[in-house]
């Protein structure tokens, strides 16, 4: 597959990661309702909901260099 696990994963770490996921979730929460219930149009809240997306990719791609080991992608 190209990427193997790590034998060791820092707690710390990983719980920092998981609190960013809780954090950047509840956040797109937060944006869908604001876009669905408030009396403003949803465009409003697109750029909110583009950082909350973007702060969860880095998020994902911060959890995949901890527990991976980096291999050949094309593998």
């Amino acid at each position: 597959m190209g990427n193997d696990l790590k034998e060791y994963i820092s707690p710390a770490e990983l719980d920092a990661l998981l609190v960013r996921l809780r954090c950047g979730v509840d956040t797109v929460d937060a944006v869908h309702v604001a876009m669905t219930e408030s009396h403003c149009g949803a465009d409003a809240y697109t750029d909110a909901l583009f950082g909350a997306i973007e702060g969860l990719y880095a998020t994902v791609d911060q959890l995949n260099a901890l527990c991976y080991v980096k291999g050949d992608k094309d593998a």
